[in-house]
């Protein structure tokens, strides 16, 4: 090759990578008069990369296959009240300038508003989902309503940006529904809400107004218990929400950590703590108790304080402990405590000569079996004098009813004092 062309060459390779790489210019179809099917019934419709510069009217429509209004610009009012969407229904980048109008709307197959601007109202009031509907990256900059709207399935809010006010009072979400690394600066009210399914905050930043969810419901207003729904906080400040925990239950990621677990944990409980919330912090901190036990292994330990006295909550407990403990030995003893009383560990007054084939003389023995059981149960000590060490495995059934007592009486007295 000549010199003087490779110097051409060399001037215009950077030219031609740069044209190669640049993205094409996306031809738009500009609609200047107003647009209106109202009230029709279409077999479909393909509008992409539309401009609507004046009022657009699909309201009272009927579409039966897929719906393609994605990457389109709506600049007056987008009307498409109570139509019925039969097909895919598709948004995706899509602006409306002006209010968008979903009253009362069907979408009987998944609806897609992927990285939608509404920089007007959007309204969704009796809107219904019958299938997935995905508001993935979408921009609300003024106030959203989702008032009476119905999600069959899920509903995915993953990564938005919730600017004003939004508002799903009194709908219903079926399935699970996701906030995953959403913006929310303004206010979410969630009053008589139901979630029939799980619900996902986690990655939430920027959180204007705390969300409450105490004002939402977890059931259809049928049925009991009332059941509770899981609700992952992941990487969000939990200082931001504000639930009843006998509605919901911690959910986390995966890859969460023990120590950021606890965190969790704890920082909710000094929610319920700090809210008076004295319900929801006992159904928590048991639920945390569980947590570090099963991390540990201690399966055991977690069995024992669960079960002895509900993680410190019910301390009443005792006295079915010791009305089963008295109950077992008083059993035991009754076979046992003649030999016991002979060979073991003398008890005065106890009398032992009432043999089973004499069974008139059996209340007796099951009378004295109680006393004896009672007397080392309740003692606050054993007379060494009338312990015969000669057996001693008598010796160690001894100790262990004794024992059991001193701790039974020492948890019996924690409860009176606090009483």
């Amino acid at each position: 090759m000549a010199a003087p062309t490779k110097f051409i060459f060399a001037l215009l390779l950077p030219i031609l990578f740069l044209t190669a790489d640049a993205p094409a210019q996306i031809k738009m179809t500009r609609v200047d008069t107003p647009f209106s099917r109202f009230g029709q019934t279409l077999a479909s419709i393909d509008l992409h990369q539309h401009v609507f510069l004046r009022y657009f009217n699909l309201a009272n429509t009927k579409i039966f296959n897929n719906t393609d209004l994605s990457i389109c610009q709506f600049y007056g009012t987008a009307d498409f009240a109570a139509a019925h969407f039969s097909g895919t229904a598709d948004f995706g980048n899509t602006d409306f300038y002006r209010l968008g109008l979903f009253l009362r709307d069907t979408f009987s197959q998944e609806a897609r508003f992927l990285g939608v601007n509404f920089r007007d109202e959007g309204n969704f009031e009796g809107a219904y989902f019958k299938n997935e509907a995905h508001f993935v990256g979408d921009s609300f900059l003024l106030r959203t309503v989702f008032l009476h709207t119905e999600f069959l399935k899920f509903a995915d809010f993953n990564a938005s940006y919730f600017k004003g006010r939004c508002l799903f009072n009194n709908s219903v979400f079926h399935g699970d529904i996701s906030f995953n690394g959403s913006f929310l600066p303004g206010e979410m009210d969630f009053s008589s809400t139901v979630f029939l399914g799980n619900l996902d905050f986690s990655n939430i930043t920027n959180v204007g107004s705390r969300i409450d969810l105490t004002v939402a419901r977890t059931d259809t207003g049928q049925g009991y218990p009332k059941p509770r729904r899981g609700i992952n906080l992941t990487n969000s400040d939990i200082s931001r929400f504000k639930l009843d925990y006998t509605r919901f239950y911690l959910v986390f990621d995966d890859s969460a950590s023990f120590e950021y677990r606890s965190n969790v944990y704890q920082s909710l409980l000094n929610n319920f703590k700090n809210d008076g919330y004295t319900e929801s912090h006992e159904l928590l901190d048991k639920e945390y108790r569980t947590f570090q036990y099963n991390h540990k292994g201690n399966h055991f330990l977690r069995w024992l304080d669960e079960h002895w006295w509900d993680f410190g909550y019910s301390k009443n407990y005792i006295f079915i402990w010791i009305f089963l403990f008295v109950a077992f030995f008083t059993l035991l003893n009754f076979f046992l405590y003649p030999f016991l009383n002979k060979e073991v560990y003398t008890v005065n007054d106890v009398k032992g000569d009432y043999p089973f084939r004499k069974w008139k003389k059996l209340p007796s023995r099951l009378y004295y079996a109680l006393v004896y059981t009672s007397v080392l149960f309740f003692s606050l000590s054993v007379k060494l004098e009338n312990l015969q060490y000669r057996r001693w495995y008598g010796v160690l059934y001894i100790f262990i009813i004794y024992l059991l007592g001193i701790v039974c009486l020492a948890y019996t007295a924690n409860f009176i004092l606090q009483k």
